[in-house]
């Protein structure tokens, strides 16, 4: 599955702590390079 926008994502916030695709991030930035690295493999 190829994501072309990152609006797709769903991105929430709990504790402070960014949660994407059931990951936990401690920073939005931890997100984005999480994403890219998705980006690459598929």
């Amino acid at each position: 599955m190829m994501i072309g926008t990152h609006t797709t994502i769903e991105l929430e916030t709990r504790d402070g702590v960014f949660v994407c695709q059931g990951k936990r991030f401690a920073t939005q930035e931890k997100v984005h390079e999480y994403l890219r690295e998705c980006d690459k493999i598929s």
